[in-house]
């Protein structure tokens, strides 16, 4: 089977995180599959073996991502003999003479609507919506994201399948690395500290974990938020961070293996999750998590984390004093967390991702 995977990438997210790992981890398995994989970085993909070929499709520019999908990338594979297609960012190329997989992380720009600017709405709704129908199956990362594809794009739930991500055990874990020091020295990282990963977006909440750290009155934990800021998205306390607060942008990810091993808990309140990548790899790393008990994040943390029914200052303020304050609590969720993250494996994922893709390729 030779399946083309079309990973137009952003620098940093979830979907990067997914799509490399996911390749990487299909290469690896068992089998006589080939991978072509066609990315504007394509060096995120060198080196994963013999099966993977890589082949660089440029995007000249964001706006023209719609561009790269219908024009560049079927250009790209016009002369190569391919079983089937996976997008594995919820959009696929109209004209290419095979069958196509798509997965969709997320519908928070029918959720969320008020979070996303009109160019965002203006890419997104009607690609979801085509991918959606094109596709001869949908991928989605949870249960939640299953069911909530088909209520919202009127999808028959047989063609969409739930295939949960994974963390990687050799970067996230609670081991020290050798170059803990350095990274730490390099953030001057305090002893404890409360932390916030992820993209710098309105949906995920973060002016309330700011408004919730102030009425702590004065923490001796700083509050640290890293992650990539959406270009359009430029709020006050971010511009101007209260006291105890610090930005620290968007690190690599063996910084935010540090980050993750040193904090002393993960606050991530968001409205809507896909899945909830950043609260995995923080349980995989030995990090409490406080998070809210919505969408998909139940099911990736079970009962692993403590989780708030809504996004509400006051709650999470408590939620928050109370975990810094109990090392026992601390420890207990610690351990809870690195148990519950170690039942997801990218090789999983690549293992019943490839289920998908077989079933369709048998089907015609």
């Amino acid at each position: 089977m030779r399946v083309a995977i079309g990973a137009v990438l952003n620098p940093t997210g979830g979907p990067a995180r997914y799509a490399i790992e996911l390749v990487r981890a299909l290469g690896a398995l068992e089998g006589d599959d080939v991978y072509l994989v066609c990315s504007n970085r394509p060096h995120d993909f060198a080196g994963m073996g013999p099966r993977v070929e890589v082949i660089e499709v440029p995007l000249p520019a964001a706006a023209l991502e719609p561009v790269w999908d219908h024009v560049l990338l079927p250009r790209a594979l016009r002369r190569r003999r391919v079983d089937l297609y996976h997008g594995i960012k919820g959009a696929l190329p109209i004209a290419l003479a095979c069958p196509r997989v798509v997965t969709i992380h997320d519908l928070a720009i029918y959720a969320c609507p008020e979070t996303f600017a009109w160019q965002q709405h203006l890419h997104m709704r009607p690609h979801l919506r085509l991918a959606a129908r094109q596709a001869a199956h949908v991928i989605a990362d949870s249960a939640h994201a299953r069911d909530d594809i088909a209520r919202r794009l009127g999808i028959a739930p047989e063609r969409i399948t739930a295939v949960p991500l994974g963390v990687r055990a050799d970067l996230f874990g609670a081991a020290a690395a050798p170059g803990d020091e350095g990274i730490a020295r390099r953030f001057d990282l305090p002893p404890r500290y409360f932390l916030y990963t992820g993209t710098i977006q309105p949906r995920k909440n973060i002016d309330v974990v700011v408004r919730a750290y102030a009425r702590l009155g004065g923490s001796s934990w700083p509050l640290l938020l890293a992650g990539r800021r959406r270009p359009d998205y430029d709020p006050e306390w971010l511009r101007r961070p209260p006291p105890g607060v610090r930005y620290l942008g968007a690190p690599s990810d063996d910084e935010l293996a540090v980050l993750y091993r040193r904090a002393g808990v993960l606050v991530s309140p968001s409205s809507y999750e896909g899945f909830g990548l950043t609260a995995l790899e923080a349980m995989a790393s030995g990090c409490p998590v406080i998070g809210t008990a919505v969408t998909s994040i139940p099911e990736v943390v079970g009962e692993a984390a403590l989780l708030l029914p809504r996004p509400d200052v006051g709650p999470l303020a408590d939620a928050m004093q109370r975990v810094a304050g109990d090392d026992d609590l601390r420890t207990e969720l610690a351990r809870r967390g690195r148990a519950r993250a170690a039942t997801f494996t990218w090789g999983e994922t690549a293992r019943r991702t490839r289920e998908v893709y077989r079933r369709v390729v048998t089907r015609g």
